[in-house]
């Protein structure tokens, strides 16, 4: 196995996961759950979303007592003069979940609360299942909060809920009743809850195997399921918490885990790089008042080096749009104005009604990329970038618009183009896309990072995924289409590194 860590993605020095995002002049700050198997919480910051300054530990358990058994998720914030940090302590033996609370003068030296906990389960909730992840917001004079909790006498598969609380300061809490039982999920982990820009819509996410997208017409509720995209991510990407920063952005963060690779002793290499922070995801309203996800602009410093996307076909038939046939050892002719960024025309064609594959110039040879592409389906049953390739295709990963679920998809793809079986890692993330459109175009950029690969489709939608390789020489990328016809415009392709670095992103 040939092992090629992340190089961009921000991970600590230990196992991590569960971030808590939080921002102050000038300075995102991002907490996080750190070590095992009793968790502390690990600390950074970053002032330009890229690079990240790892601090000393916010908070660890006890030897003894409520946090005894590890310092879960929770939340910051400032209010009267202090930074106060919530979060839930777990206790050994019993495994009793309770809020315990932490205050700073400074973001780095916490002081625990002795009067924890804060809030201790009881009914309307059970008393001894989750209570856990608060989430706080003051508005209306009060405070509010959030947890992950388990309803009494529900079948276990359909006990999770998002247990409400409410104070008139940060200490005295009356518990309510919950603002969102859905009907199938065994936990509602991680809530957050904010507005979507100027719709008058709010968000709710809860994470429970996926992180869960949930519209309201409060911050209190009641919420909904929408009709479309009812994932915010696949399940490479989990407990996706959000901040607003100075500019009036709202980010947000999950931690990027392959399943099962969360103990951090019983992972094999390969997965060592398991639980490192996503890249920050910029979230907003699209046309339709729907939540849209996409990169900040700071993600484009990463880009070192632009690099040419003449295409060598490889399998099938390719021209350009005009049908103009390849020429030489790159698509390229006449019948229109060349596209210098293509070294080639900038749409082309794959023709083939069988399979087609046409690769990039072999000299990239790196293992961090962003590769850029617009795509039609004329046809074809699955279209997209391959990344991870060997010169003899023993080895690929496919990034493609799958028409037959209506999904964006990585997947391993050492089985076959159309192999509806990922290969020997079963290593395959998909999310369904909203407003299908069997002939419309879909614009997928590509981040590549190691065996990390995040995706963003339309500038509206972002899903993450893996691609591993056994081959040092598993560095080619190109384009691809199965069962029919595909249209490739737009092409582009970066070597990338962070900003300060002068190598090649190797």
């Amino acid at each position: 196995m040939t092992v090629n860590l992340p190089r961009l993605h921000y991970h600590g020095d230990d196992w991590m996961n569960d971030p808590i995002p939080f921002y102050w002049n000038g300075e995102y700050h991002l907490f996080y759950q750190y070590r095992m198997p009793a968790k502390h919480w690990g600390h950074a910051r970053s002032t330009d979303l890229l690079h990240w300054e790892t601090l000393p530990v916010a908070i660890a358990p006890d030897v003894e007592g409520l946090d005894d058994d590890g310092c879960w998720t929770g939340c910051c914030l400032y209010a009267e003069g202090k930074f106060h940090l919530f979060y839930a302590g777990v206790q050994k033996g019993t495994r009793r979940q309770t809020i315990c609370h932490a205050e700073s003068d400074d973001l780095i030296v916490w002081r625990k609360n002795p009067c924890n906990p804060i809030v201790r389960a009881a009914a309307p909730y059970a008393e001894a299942g989750a209570w856990r992840d608060p989430f706080i917001w003051h508005e209306e004079g009060r405070w509010h909060m959030l947890l992950s909790a388990d309803m009494p006498d529900r079948p276990h598969a359909a006990k999770g809920c998002v247990a409400y609380l409410h104070a008139p300061n940060l200490f005295d809490w009356t518990l309510g009743d919950p603002i969102y039982v859905p009907d199938g999920m065994v936990q509602c982990e991680c809530p957050d809850v904010f507005p979507l820009g100027d719709t008058g819509k709010y968000v709710l996410l809860m994470s429970g195997g996926h992180t869960f997208v949930r519209y309201g017409d409060s911050m209190r509720g009641p919420f909904h399921r929408p009709a479309e995209r009812p994932l915010f991510d696949d399940d490479k990407c989990y407990a996706v918490k959000t901040l607003e920063d100075g500019s009036g952005r709202r980010l947000a963060w999950g931690f990027l885990v392959e399943p099962w690779g969360w103990a951090h002793a019983e992972r094999p290499v390969e997965q060592s790089w398991s639980s490192n922070l996503s890249f920050p995801r910029l979230l907003s309203a699209d046309a339709n008042g729907e939540l849209a996800v996409s990169w900040p602009a700071e993600l484009d410093r990463l880009r070192a080096q632009e690099l040419g996307v003449a295409l060598r076909p490889v399998l099938g038939r390719w021209t350009n749009a005009e049908g103009k046939r390849q020429q030489g050892a790159e698509l390229a002719g006449g019948g229109g104005a060349p596209d210098a960024a293509t070294g080639g025309f900038a749409v082309a064609v794959a023709k083939d009604a069988e399979y087609a594959y046409a690769s990039f110039p072999a000299e990239w040879s790196s293992h961090q990329l962003e590769l850029q592409a617009t795509i039609r389906l004329n046809g074809a049953t699955r279209a997209g970038i391959a990344i991870r390739c060997t010169h003899d295709l023993r080895e690929i990963t496919g990034v493609f618009i799958d028409a037959a679920t209506r999904s964006i998809v990585i997947e391993e793809l050492s089985n076959g183009f159309d192999s509806i079986r990922p290969g020997k890692r079963k290593a395959r993330s998909r999310l369904a896309l909203p407003s299908w459109s069997p002939d419309g175009w879909w614009h997928l950029q590509v981040r590549l990072d190691g065996p990390i690969v995040e995706v963003c489709v339309n500038r509206s939608t972002i899903v993450s995924g893996t691609a591993y390789a056994d081959s040092e020489l598993a560095t080619e990328a190109g384009l691809f289409a199965v069962g029919g016809g595909a249209e490739f415009a737009a092409r582009r392709a970066w070597r990338l590194a962070l900003p300060q670095d002068s190598g090649t992103g190797e």
